[in-house]
């Protein structure tokens, strides 16, 4: 289930404060609520191929967080992504075109940057993003509290 954004941008600014975050490495606030989206339900042939291949290294996209997704060169991509087990990954996509007019979708850098995303350049993106995410396994109350017996000595 994608949570909208908004209820927890109020803590954008205690993320990018902890970070020492300058402005203008900072993307427009949600962005990763779009991206994820877009990953998770376009049919777009570039989504539909990011879908396959995070399958391929055992993520559910349903599951997964698209922190952002830019063009860096004239048929690549780079992304990041978090995991439901709170992973960071930084990748690449590149698209090949052929004269048929079909597309190959791949992934040309794969990087576990769990340990090292704090100084990424979209840093504060990514620190918004975990905050956004859904929790992993959320908490339930039982229906009937449970009855604790006290021992009196």
């Amino acid at each position: 289930m994608l949570l909208a954004s908004e209820p927890y941008e109020i803590w954008q600014p205690l993320a990018v404060g902890h970070l020492d975050i300058p402005p203008h490495q900072q993307t427009s606030r949600g962005s990763y609520a779009s991206c994820t989206r877009l990953m998770r339900t376009h049919p777009d042939g570039l989504w539909a191929g990011l879908r396959r291949l995070l399958k391929e290294r055992g993520l559910a996209p349903a599951d997964t967080v698209l922190v952002f997704l830019i063009q860096s060169g004239a048929e690549t991509e780079s992304g990041v992504l978090l995991t439901d087990g709170g992973l960071v990954y930084d990748f690449e996509l590149r698209l090949s075109r052929f004269r048929d007019g079909t597309e190959r979708i791949r992934i040309g850098r794969w990087l576990d940057a769990t340990d090292t995303w704090q100084t990424a350049p979209l840093a504060a993106e990514i620190a918004n993003a975990f905050i956004w995410r859904v929790p992993p396994r959320p908490t339930r109350l039982p229906a009937q509290p449970r009855r604790i017996a006290w021992l009196h000595g």
